[in-house]
C-alpha cells in the first residue's frame, strides 16, 4: 500500500511571537517548512499558510492582541515564573510518589514470594497428611484382618 503525500494529515504549528531587542512581543515569520501551517492565538483555532500568516500580522484583532501581550509581558513572566515553580514542585512530588510506588511494588513482590512458599509448604504439609492417612487406615485394615 503507497501513502502520497496528500493522503498524510498535517498537523498545524502553534505561532508565538519573538521578544524583540527591546523585550517587546513582536511578530517573526517561524523559520522551518514553507507550506507549514500555524495556529496564531489571536485566531480562535484559524490554521495559517505562511503568506497568510504575513497578512494577518497585520490584521486589527491580531494587532490588539500583540498590543495586550506587550503590555502583560510582565505578568506574562511572573506566570511563567510561578508555572517553572509549579512544574518544579510537581516533577519532584511525582519522583517521591515513583519511589512510593517502587517500594510498595518490591513489599508486594516480597509479600508474593512469601505467600508462594507457605503455599507449597502447606501442599507439602497436605500431602504428608494423606500419606499419613493412608497408613493409618492400612494399619487399621491390618488390625481388622
Amino acid at each position: 500500500m503507497s501513502v502520497s503525500t496528500t493522503d498524510l494529515a498535517v498537523t498545524p504549528d502553534q505561532y508565538s511571537p519573538v521578544l524583540n531587542s527591546n523585550g517587546e512581543y513582536s511578530d517573526a515569520l517561524p523559520y522551518g517548512r514553507t507550506n507549514s501551517h500555524w495556529y496564531c492565538p489571536c485566531s480562535n483555532a484559524h490554521a495559517f499558510k505562511r503568506s497568510a500568516l504575513t497578512a494577518h500580522f497585520r490584521s486589527k484583532k491580531h494587532q490588539r492582541w500583540l498590543s495586550n501581550m506587550n503590555a502583560n509581558r510582565e505578568n506574562h513572566l511572573t506566570q511563567f515564573i510561578e508555572a517553572q515553580r509549579t512544574i518544579k514542585s510537581q516533577t519532584r512530588i511525582i519522583a517521591e510518589q515513583q519511589k512510593s510506588i517502587c517500594r510498595t511494588q518490591n513489599r508486594v513482590a516480597g509479600l508474593e514470594h512469601i505467600i508462594r512458599k507457605r503455599d507449597e509448604r502447606v501442599q507439602e504439609l497436605e500431602a504428608q497428611l494423606y500419606l499419613l492417612k493412608c497408613i493409618d487406615g492400612a494399619e487399621e485394615l491390618d488390625h481388622k484382618i
